[in-house]
């Protein structure tokens, strides 16, 4: 070893980081590291199947259960509530419609507010749970029905008629006893941009049939079908009843 004037060793000098000009770089073979190895348990019960990675664990922490999976695109419907509101001047009819509906097959909860006419009570705003769609009948019978509809229809929300209002005209399978033109029915529609459905309710197969369909449109109304909205789908009908 090469000793300094003091007579220590002379401290060795290490390699240049970047070779000096024409000297080529020395190429060191890599060196073999030993892979990591997990400690398998050493309580007996919890060696994992052979091919599968021991689970990690901690002294004294119980482990945690994996949350319950969820359906894709939101809650689970088992917990939704949803709530139409039918306004109209014939309640027979209404409780009639209210019980079809409540009889069709669905996975999610249902509750059916039933009006005479609008506003509702303000005393019970706080218990009342959001409304979904709102159906308005008319008797194609009695102009009383269709007055009542146009005083109740100022006490709406300016943002339901983005797809969340309906117009459902009974009676007119009985064209002798009409006391309103339906041509003045669709003119209501066409003003507050919402469709106009036409049904007999009194027979219980259109029954049936219109309730089914008032329950795919509060589906749609809730967010419950991909790919549709509430708007998409009121223009959608407008425009089938226009050709």
């Amino acid at each position: 070893m090469p000793l300094d004037s003091r007579g220590r060793g002379a401290p060795r000098r290490s390699p240049p980081l970047f070779p000096f000009p024409g000297q080529a770089l020395r190429s060191e073979p890599p060196v073999p590291c030993a892979p990591l190895a997990r400690a398998a348990p050493q309580r007996a019960g919890l060696a994992p199947p052979r091919g599968l990675a021991a689970p990690l664990r901690y002294a004294n922490v119980p482990p945690v259960a994996p949350p319950p999976r969820r359906r894709a695109g939101g809650p689970s419907l088992t917990a939704l509530h949803l709530c139409p509101q039918l306004v109209g001047s014939d309640e027979e009819l209404q409780q009639k419609l209210a019980e079809a509906i409540l009889q069709e097959k669905r996975d999610f909860k249902i509750s059916i507010h039933i009006a005479t006419s609008l506003p509702l009570p303000s005393e019970r705003d706080h218990l009342r749970p959001r409304i979904d769609l709102i159906v308005f009948m008319i008797d194609i019978k009695s102009k009383y029905s269709l007055k009542n509809v146009e005083a109740s229809l100022a006490h709406v929300d300016a943002t339901f008629f983005l797809g969340k209002v309906y117009f459902l005209v009974t009676g007119v399978g009985r064209v002798n006893c009409c006391s309103i033109e339906t041509n003045a029915v669709c003119k209501l529609g066409e003003a507050y941009c919402s469709p106009v459905l036409f049904c007999e309710l009194e027979l219980e197969g259109v029954r049936v049939a219109t309730a089914q369909r008032l329950l795919r449109m509060l589906q749609i109304c809730a967010g419950l079908v991909p790919g549709f909205s509430a708007l998409s789908f009121s223009l959608l009908m407008r425009n089938s009843a226009d050709d």
